[in-house]
């Protein structure tokens, strides 16, 4: 019997130990997409205690906790943080095979030297332990955490109205390990059909100095606030998108539709639709003439438990699998952005697992020459970033198209303490890429191995990034 998470966790095979060892544990870190907050990187925040870092706004950790029936007070309430951390081990202690239980205890493992098992019953000197190396570690403080992951590159996710103060904060003060960037998304202008979108205009124009009376005049202020993330150092877009729209209309139609979520009219499915396939087609354009990469995150159903979204939210644990992915209108929008020259470098997510080969496959549709892999499937996202979920992602992406070429990992995350999650992927990768060795599918060229375990964690995401490697 193997023992639990030894240093061999998930590696069954020498091959898959000395590659993980050698070459992919001390590989840096691009995590090109997260939640993570740039004020506290930039106020080198200190965790009060292991509770904060964990449960201060971790909706992995409180959707599992709720599914045991937890309460609330101890969830999100005014429970102790005591109180907090041993119903969140209880819950665990329910959960094997889910990725959290695996990444909990990475995170105790890496951060605070614990390789007690967590449970109801140790939570309490677990915490102790916790506290006293939070209290007396500074590299447990945001910025020492992220030099102890080895994040070289860090994107943060902004508003295109944000006013990026934090960021021009980090990059004139003394912190240079990891480089923090924005990344922009312009999610509340996606709903022209929702309240508050002319409000929200009217912010947008005085981000960018101007007033806002047309789509034209729009575009225009997309353009300047584009100019100060770029001067920022940022190198991607990301979209939120509920489903794949495409109904390209004429310009006349486009500005009508405009006009009237400006007035704020109802605006039918259709309009909603086609103001939205003609700003998505705009900021793709955008995007391929400065050379950003585009992400686009598909299928989520949102805030499905109105009661607690009323109470609690967005982004608070009670989101689902959407309807999946409209392929077809999906390869009808990247072949309209191809005809004109328009295509920018992307990365297609979906929600849905069903979705993988389906994007795989028409990604590899529209390769361009000397950019490898131009349109290419993300890593598992979200319900789908699960052991099963990199299992089924290698092989399918594998088969499909070119391993070699993907951009690997991401946190898409809220915590800082969640960097183990690309030793986790990293731990399976190896795993899946000694076993083709062991099996006689794929030689042993040390050489060979290296380069792309190398690329998979950490260079193919700067050269696709175009990071400079400063």
């Amino acid at each position: 019997m193997t023992g639990f998470m030894t240093e061999d966790f998930l590696l069954h095979s020498r091959t898959a130990q000395q590659l993980y060892h050698a070459y992919a544990e001390t590989e840096p870190i691009v995590d090109y997409h997260c939640h993570i907050s740039p004020r506290d990187i930039a106020e080198n925040h200190r965790f009060s205690s292991i509770t904060e870092a964990w449960l201060g706004g971790d909706h992995y950790k409180w959707r599992l906790m709720r599914a045991c029936g937890i309460p609330e007070r101890d969830v999100t309430g005014d429970g102790s943080d005591l109180e907090k951390f041993t119903a969140y081990a209880k819950a665990l202690s329910l959960a094997p095979g889910n990725p959290l239980y695996h990444w909990s205890h990475l995170e105790l493992w890496r951060y605070f030297g614990c390789r007690q098992v967590l449970s109801e019953q140790t939570a309490p000197a677990i915490f102790n332990h916790c506290q006293e190396v939070l209290d007396n570690d500074d590299t447990l403080r945001v910025q020492g955490l992220l030099q102890r992951s080895r994040v070289r590159i860090l994107c943060t996710t902004d508003d295109p109205v944000d006013d990026l103060h934090w960021h021009r904060v980090l990059q004139s003060s003394s912190f240079h390990a990891t480089r923090v960037v924005p990344a922009m998304r312009p999610d509340v202008l996606m709903h022209i059909e929702r309240n508050g979108f002319s409000s929200y205009v009217e912010r947008l124009g005085g981000s960018a100095g101007m007033t806002i009376h047309t789509f034209a005049d729009l575009c225009e202020a997309l353009k300047l606030r584009m100019d100060v993330f770029a001067g920022l150092g940022c190198r991607a877009a990301d979209h939120a998108l509920d489903t794949v729209v495409y109904q390209p209309v004429p310009a006349a139609e486009q500005e009508r539709i405009f006009q009237k979520g400006l007035a704020g009219r109802d605006i039918s499915q259709d309009e909603q639709e086609q103001y939205l396939t003609g700003l998505l087609l705009f900021l793709a354009d955008e995007y391929r003439r400065r050379g950003w990469v585009m992400e686009l995150h598909i299928g989520a159903l949102r805030n499905v438990h109105t009661v607690m979204y009323r109470r609690f939210g967005s982004d608070t644990g009670y989101d689902a699998i959407g309807r999946g992915c409209d392929i077809e209108k999906l390869a009808r929008f990247l072949d309209h952005l191809e005809r004109g020259g328009s295509l920018p470098k992307t990365i297609l997510f979906s929600a849905s697992p069903y979705d993988l080969m389906a994007l795989t496959v028409l990604g590899a549709s529209f390769s361009e020459e000397g950019v490898p892999s131009r349109i290419q499937p993300g890593v598992p996202w979200w319900f789908n970033d699960t052991k099963q979920g990199l299992l089924d992602y290698l092989a399918i992406v594998s088969e499909e198209t070119v391993l070699g070429n993907m951009v690997g990992m991401l946190t898409d995350s809220r915590s800082f303490l969640s960097y183990p999650r690309h030793e986790y992927f990293r731990r399976i990768l190896c795993d899946w890429l000694g076993n083709l060795v062991e099996r006689g599918e794929f030689p042993y060229d040390e050489a060979r191995l290296a380069s792309l375990i190398h690329q998979l964690c950490y260079g193919n995401a700067m050269s696709f990034f175009q990071f400079s490697r400063e």
